[in-house]
């Protein structure tokens, strides 16, 4: 990453991205939330040559709308919350 002629690698998702987080639990891994209400679960060490490509390992129709804001618990593996502007605030495991 540090090289000056190295390329980022890219990853494509459905709508606008609305966050982004590594997993605290896997530094392998990155949640991204979209436009569109739902979560991707990528593995940073599977970069598609292409972002038309991408492939996560598991994606999550959270909301109907966008997802406003998005953690997860640094505690327990696996447990997320996911807030929308379809006015709704959900705890998922």
């Amino acid at each position: 990453m540090r090289a000056p002629d190295a390329r980022p690698h890219r990853w494509g998702v459905e709508s606008d991205v609305e966050s982004v987080r590594w997993d605290p639990h896997d530094p392998n891994f990155f949640y991204i939330s979209t436009e569109k209400g739902i979560i991707h679960y990528h593995d940073a060490r599977l970069a598609p040559s292409d972002p038309a490509l991408s492939k996560p390992i598991w994606t999550l129709q959270a909301h109907d709308e966008s997802i406003s804001s998005f953690d997860i618990n640094p505690i327990i593996p696996g447990f997320l919350v996911t807030g929308s502007t379809d006015k709704e605030v959900k705890l998922w495991n």
